[in-house]
């Protein structure tokens, strides 16, 4: 019997970096990898969903020049010939 058993070779992390042979691990443990790439989808999604959250957030605040007169700082429009625009951008 120990006669017929194969004797398993060990292959070093190069072996199985191997575009063919990482392609075997990964069809095989499907669900292993498949479950980690959710996670990381979902993640990365919430992630890049917060940053354009916040970004927006403090972007409302920067001043606005037209050449070089300020015509809007915050929430409060300096000229009033874009009060009108504005309530189009801001409508809370």
């Amino acid at each position: 019997m120990a006669e017929n058993a194969q004797v398993e070779e060990v292959h070093n992390f190069r072996f199985y970096s191997r575009p063919d042979n990482m392609a075997k691990i990964i069809g095989n443990r499907k669900l292993i990898f498949g479950t980690w790439g959710l996670i990381g989808y979902i993640g990365q999604f919430i992630l890049i969903v917060s940053v354009i959250n916040v970004y927006s957030d403090f972007d409302r605040f920067i001043p606005c020049k037209d050449g070089d007169t300020l015509v809007f700082v915050g929430e409060r429009p300096v000229s009033s010939s874009r009060t009108e625009a504005l309530k189009v951008i801001d409508t809370n």
